[in-house]
């Protein structure tokens, strides 16, 4: 029979090991915008509650722009919810921040309506130090079908947008979807984790218990 040493040793063991192999399984993950309400078009709603229910944090963007998720004639389809910026004939920027890393991060450029037209603009993987772990672009684009980029790439904390407007419809390129693998624990493993802390904790309560007093009975004696 295992000593209660011994048993704690193998429960801490395998906790280890589950631990170690909980993020083996991947989800793909897909934002497309269309929960976040606008009102109309040229409007910019805050995409700020939508982002973070996928883990994710707007950052830097370019003071006195217009940030948000917005719908324009200038798109195709008209209605098509988009992330965008919008600062007029200047450059601009913004930066998606991922709670946790990510990998096989792609986006969608949206397609430019009938005399419409997009600026030059680039996109940019970064790790977790804010380092460019890759990069794509676009030169200026007139009434072009949507394009999708993809960074084949793990490790990706952020993404970060720059543009430079010369006069085109749009001032930043309108993003109609974001797809990327994220890792997550499988089922199984979240199970296997939560049976090993319970009789971890099972086990250190028992050892915490007071112990038993023994008693000893002492038979009478009788003097004569």
């Amino acid at each position: 029979m295992l000593s209660h040493r011994t048993f704690l040793s193998v429960v801490r063991s395998l906790g280890v090991l589950a631990l170690s192999a909980s993020i083996v399984g991947a989800a793909t993950i897909t934002l497309d915008f269309e929960a976040v309400p606008v009102s109309g078009p040229g409007v910019f709603a805050d995409p700020t509650a939508y982002l973070a229910s996928f883990g994710i944090t707007a950052s830097n963007a370019t003071p006195g722009a217009l940030f948000g998720v917005t719908v324009s004639d200038a798109a195709v389809p008209s209605t098509k919810h988009v992330l965008n910026e919008y600062n007029g004939s200047s450059p601009e920027t913004f930066t998606l921040n991922f709670l946790e890393p990510v990998s096989s991060l792609s986006f969608v450029r949206e397609q430019y309506g009938s005399n419409n037209s997009g600026p030059a603009w680039s996109a940019s993987a970064l790790d977790a130090s804010g380092d460019v772990i890759g990069t794509v672009s676009e030169g200026v684009q007139f009434a072009s079908l949507s394009a999708t980029y993809l960074f084949p790439l793990s490790g990706i904390s952020g993404l970060r947008f720059d543009a430079n407007n010369t006069g085109q419809t749009w001032s930043g390129p309108p993003i109609g979807s974001l797809t990327f693998t994220s890792a997550v624990p499988e089922p199984s493993t979240i199970l296997l984790i939560s049976l090993i802390g319970a009789l971890y904790l099972a086990a250190r309560l028992i050892r915490l218990r007071p112990p038993i007093a023994k008693t000893r009975s002492i038979g009478s004696r009788s003097c004569s």
